[in-house]
């Protein structure tokens, strides 16, 4: 995915990764920084449904975030954290932080089924085998 656009633009160079069937539980980031750094996201709540759809965090969910890096600067925000990637970018540091806050914040486990958006990202119909990135 980084390999695609430009270095100095971050426009639709990011990735989502959510549960499926929980959409409101997921994590987002964005290249930024020509490449060397990421800024993720991780799901508060507090850009979903309201009322009883919406996402509620125990505090032992919101205590693993906090664990993994991420800050909630206020309630109406997502917990989020600046990620050193490196140059040339390390994207495993990103995509293991990614799978960690799925699983220890929201509760992913083996069985689990992920979703991933990433508009730059392949076209996995299109093309299979390894990804570069």
């Amino acid at each position: 995915m980084h390999q695609r656009g430009l270095v100095e633009e971050s426009r639709d160079r990011f990735i989502i990764v959510a549960l499926r069937g929980a959409p409101q539980r997921y994590v987002q980031c964005i290249y930024h920084d020509r490449d060397t750094r990421m800024f993720c996201e991780a799901s508060s709540g507090a850009y979903g449904p309201t009322g009883e759809g919406r996402l509620r965090l125990d505090p032992a969910e919101r205590a693993a975030l906090n664990a993994l890096g991420y800050v909630q600067a206020s309630p109406r925000k997502n917990f989020a954290r600046e990620v050193e990637i490196g140059d040339p970018p390390d994207v495993t540091i990103a995509a293991d932080l990614m799978l960690a806050a799925l699983h220890d914040g929201y509760g992913a486990g083996p069985g689990s089924v992920i979703e991933i958006q990433a508009p730059s990202g392949d076209d996995p119909i299109a093309a299979c085998g390894t990804p570069a990135s």
